[in-house]
């Protein structure tokens, strides 16, 4: 079997890495896996999300993945560590709020970080604050909803920029000129923020970065180095036609999902 990255979020959210990733290393063969019928993440335990983790990784890597990518901040607070303990022949990326350069980026000193409650009330936002936040004031806000809304098609719409015009402002009250996306699905409203904040705050967004490391990885392992075009799977827990009508929205690809009972 052919080696893959394998890369898995628990919806759509994660194609933000993975478009990145594709622009990068075209050459890559991946695997993206939207774990639809469990999300959203955010919202459920820790240990219901690392279960996933594992279970999502264990297939993956019987599907050839050598790079296992966690393209979702909650899974990676609740799973990376874990998964990095269990699979030691697997290599792992995962997401956490990009706090460091956010420090860098800020002249007011205020941070602000937009991501689910189980991204912010976890372990690794504790120790990034620990480490990072000395200087700083890291303002946690709960994007309530914001995943759901860009899973289902409906970011544009005028209630879910409601609620993100709410989001927002509430972090600029409190005198954030830095904005940290900490779910993989807010990535997909970048434009808005920007739109609603007239560009007067400096929006972090690690999609890239991540696919970067990922491209990164992959090399020092070997996959992807024999072919100019690799393969790319989409699969998914439930709702293939769905998940297949968000990637073409979201990506501009169209593509055949396949259903599997992970």
């Amino acid at each position: 079997m052919d080696r893959n990255v394998g890369v898995f979020d628990s919806g759509v959210g994660g194609l933000a890495v993975l478009a990145h990733l594709h622009r990068i290393a075209p050459g890559l063969p991946t695997i993206y896996v939207a774990d639809r019928r469990h999300l959203p993440y955010g919202e459920k335990s820790e240990q219901f999300v690392a279960g996933r983790a594992h279970t999502l990784t264990k297939n993956l890597i019987n599907q050839g993945s050598a790079v296992v990518t966690m393209a979702c901040n909650t899974a990676s607070a609740a799973a990376l560590e874990s998964l990095r303990a269990g699979f030691p022949e697997t290599r792992f990326v995962g997401m956490e709020p990009a706090i460091k350069p956010a420090v860098l980026a800020s002249t007011a000193g205020v941070i602000g970080v937009l991501a689910t409650q189980g991204t912010l009330g976890g372990r690794l936002m504790v120790r990034l604050e620990d480490a990072l936040g000395a200087d700083v004031r890291i303002v946690r806000q709960v994007g309530h909803g914001l995943a759901s809304a860009v899973e289902f098609g409906a970011e544009n719409e005028e209630q879910t920029i409601a609620s993100l015009a709410e989001h927002v402002n509430a972090l600029r009250m409190e005198g954030a000129d830095t904005l940290v996306l900490g779910c993989s699905h807010y990535s997909f409203l970048h434009d808005s923020i920007t739109e609603l904040t007239g560009g007067d705050v400096t929006i972090i967004d690690p999609s890239e970065a991540v696919a970067r490391q990922i491209a990164r990885m992959a090399s020092e392992v070997g996959i992807g180095t024999e072919d100019a075009m690799g393969t790319h799977r989409y699969l998914t827990t439930a709702d293939p036609a769905a998940v297949a009508t968000r990637i073409a929205a979201l990506t501009g690809v169209e593509t055949t999902v396949e259903l599997v009972s992970w």
